[in-house]
């Protein structure tokens, strides 16, 4: 499980120091788990997935899910969140930006 925490540190470009700060645990947690000193709490475990928007099942078995999704980072998170909060014409309006932004580099989008 460490090696895909480490993974998903690294694909985000966060330090371990940042990471713990930002889901409240021990400074020295991933170092203690890289060595072998303790295992990641469940409580812990939550927090790093919703952090790096992965299932807890992806940390504990390297499993991905099933349908076609793909790890996304905060930004990602946020701007799903700020779309589902539009209503249906402002949905509409961020969809025909996304249209042309992707004709304009030559992207099909389904």
């Amino acid at each position: 499980m460490i090696e895909r925490i480490l993974k998903l540190m690294e694909k985000e470009g966060i330090k371990a120091s940042d990471l713990t700060g930002k889901i409240g645990l021990n400074h020295s947690a991933i170092t203690d788990w890289k060595q072998g000193k303790s295992k990641p709490s469940t409580d812990a475990i939550v927090k790093i997935a919703e952090y790096f928007g992965v299932t807890t099942d992806y940390l504990l078995t390297g499993k991905e899910p099933s349908h076609d999704l793909t790890v996304v980072n905060t930004d990602e998170i946020q701007l799903l969140k700020d779309y589902q909060s539009l209503s249906d014409k402002g949905k509409e309006t961020v969809y025909d930006v996304i249209r042309l932004a992707a004709k304009g580099e030559g992207v099909v989008i389904k």
